[in-house]
């Protein structure tokens, strides 16, 4: 009989850790005791003049749960004893094994939209989100033709992005057009910035082609039950229906749980937060690895020190007391040469075993018979021994 190969889990040490799509920098790799710098109860963030002060936002790191069963499951079915360490280090390196609890410890809160789940910290941020990516799930759009401009215009305005044409500032309905401008391109600036940066222009020819082009204008209808009938005919006035009944669209909260798998449901300034505070302080490590050791623990695991430094070990088995009479000649003899060597690959037991009389896939199948039920460890290198 030949050895069935199984899959080893997925326990190799991932160096690229993003939590956002600015993070640049690699994952720090996980330290040892010595380390470990002093954690801090609170996240601290320096300011532009270098000093440090107490942030309102508290943040907790964690592993995902669902993350660590897969990794037990798979453990268990390969029968290979990882150090525990190793074990922590595949958790930490990967944004979606892990959970992030924030809690705000001042006046302020955080605010989810109801519709997407988006998590912001300010209103104005929250209904920019909702005017520039929501808006067509919140809304129905009819099109209208407005009038061909009328008064005596020698100059207007053109977009330095779409490098679209734009009427003068003294038009009538010049604000409303520049709002459904910067909503149609998604143009993500400031209105008076963005105002202060049109260009001017003169040219007669191209000043009457815009007058003989009459601008689009939309009339929007909220969908949501509270204001069905209610029509807005432009973005500025729907935005300001939306401040008006900010409560209808978000749900206000003091603490969220984020899942690394949807890190970005999170806005720009709190992606920012975690990663600093990912990369500055390594207490939520240690945490991490004790509470992970709890957890192979209850899990029937057997966690024991082994090799040159005393590392702990995580094995899906719990070690057996050999008894002769209840094992082959075969077991017996591979025990012993394992217990007699302390530690040994499966390829010198084999080379060492094997004769005319005994078949190799005789000795594999007995081998891995015996990591199964406890009475010897194998580690990922392949290498055998008896705790």
């Amino acid at each position: 009989m030949s050895e069935n190969k199984i899959e080893k889990p997925d326990l190799s040490i991932l160096t690229n850790l993003e939590l956002g799509p600015n993070w640049e920098e690699p994952a720090n790799k996980f330290k040892e005791k010595n380390q470990v710098k002093k954690n801090k109860t609170k996240y601290i963030k320096k300011n532009s003049s270098a000093k440090k002060e107490k942030s309102k936002l508290s943040i907790n790191i964690t592993y995902d749960h669902e993350s660590i069963t897969k990794i037990k499951d798979r453990i268990r079915l390969t029968g290979i004893s990882y150090s525990v360490e190793e074990i922590v280090e595949a958790i930490v390196s990967k944004k979606e094994r892990l959970s992030f609890k924030m809690e705000n410890l001042g006046d302020n809160t955080f605010i989810i939209v109801k519709h997407d789940g988006k998590i912001f910290t300010t209103k104005s941020a929250t209904i920019d989100h909702i005017i520039s990516d929501s808006l067509n799930s919140l809304i129905t759009k009819t099109e209208t033709r407005g009038e061909k401009p009328s008064g005596n215009f020698n100059t207007i305005l053109k977009c330095p992005i779409t490098k679209k044409l734009l009427p003068p500032k003294s038009y009538h309905d010049f604000e409303n057009c520049i709002y459904q401008h910067m909503h149609d391109h998604k143009i993500d600036s400031d209105y008076k910035n963005y105002v202060n940066k049109l260009v001017q222009e003169s040219d007669k020819e191209v000043v009457e082609k815009w007058k003989d082009n009459p601008p689009t204008q939309f009339i929007y209808e909220l969908k949501s039950n509270f204001s069905i009938g209610k029509k807005y005919n432009s973005i500025k006035s729907l935005r300001n229906e939306i401040d008006r009944n900010f409560e209808n669209f978000v749900l206000i909260k003091k603490n969220v749980l984020v899942s690394g798998k949807k890190i970005d449901i999170l806005e720009k300034v709190l992606v920012n937060q975690l990663k600093l505070f990912y990369d500055n302080n390594f207490q939520w490590k240690k945490d991490i690895f004790f509470n992970i050791l709890i957890n192979l623990k209850k899990s029937g695991f057997h966690i024991f020190k082994f090799g040159e430094k005393n590392n702990m070990f995580a094995s899906p088995r719990k070690p057996k007391i050999v008894i002769d009479n209840e094992l082959s000649k075969i077991c017996l003899k591979i025990i012993n040469l394992v217990r007699d060597s302390k530690i040994i690959s499966k390829k010198d037991v084999l080379n060492l075993i094997y004769s005319d009389k005994v078949k190799k896939d005789v000795i594999l199948f007995e081998i891995k018979w015996l990591i199964k039920e406890g009475y010897i460890k194998k580690f990922k290198n392949d290498t055998l021994s008896i705790i």
